[in-house]
């Protein structure tokens, strides 16, 4: 069996970001543009994180969960930043079993602070 993706070196994953996404979770179709859109604009971001909802039964857009600026005291609650996220690459630890959970967001917030 292939390794689990996850446990590879960062060093060996390709670009400039890392995106984080819950199991199940699809992304709406120009997600990617705006992720890229919204890292150059803002090159000294360490996180971009946004708006997310939830598909019905029917597959339509529903139940809109619409994110506010970065606020730590945000983070510390769980609230940001959400089911999906980037991290810049260079960042995360250098080697990753899991995603980067709340703890570590807000260490890193506090790192760069």
């Amino acid at each position: 069996p292939a390794a689990d993706p996850r446990l590879r070196p960062v060093a060996e994953l390709g670009g400039d970001w890392a995106m984080f996404l819950a199991a199940g979770d699809r992304l709406a179709e120009a997600a990617l543009v705006e992720l890229a859109v919204a890292a150059r604009a803002h090159p000294e971001a360490a996180i971009l994180y946004g708006d997310e909802d939830r598909l019905d039964t029917a597959g339509r857009r529903s139940a809109p969960c619409f994110k506010p600026r970065f606020d730590p005291e945000l983070l510390h609650a769980g609230l940001l930043p959400g089911r999906a996220f980037a991290v810049r690459r260079d960042l995360l630890p250098t080697r990753l079993s899991h995603a980067p959970d709340a703890s570590w967001l807000l260490d890193l917030h506090g790192r760069l602070g």
